[in-house]
């Protein structure tokens, strides 16, 4: 997605607006749709545990240190993703 978004953008000559338009916003419609499909599940996972983040019973029971390993085996999942695109992933 990044590398047609480069294209487009620093190609004007080669694309009419309209369509150099229409195509940033299906890369950015394409762009969300992956992110979804990739951070959803993980939220699904990781949402029990956050829910309960500065609750007495979360405090008690070391519920950060529960969250942490969490988010680290799932981060596991993306060791694939090249550096750029995991760190945009994790920032969602």
């Amino acid at each position: 997605v990044e590398q047609f978004r480069d294209v487009l953008l620093g190609e004007n000559h080669l694309f009419p607006h309209e369509v150099k338009e229409e195509c940033l916003g299906l890369l950015m419609d394409i762009e969300q749709s992956a992110h979804s499909c990739l951070l959803i599940p993980i939220h699904k996972i990781l949402k029990p545990q956050y829910k309960k983040l500065g609750t007495t019973d979360w405090l008690r029971k070391n519920g950060s240190e529960k969250l942490w390993r969490s988010l680290e085996v799932e981060l596991l999942k993306f060791q694939d993703v090249p550096h750029l695109g995991r760190q945009e992933l994790i920032g969602r």
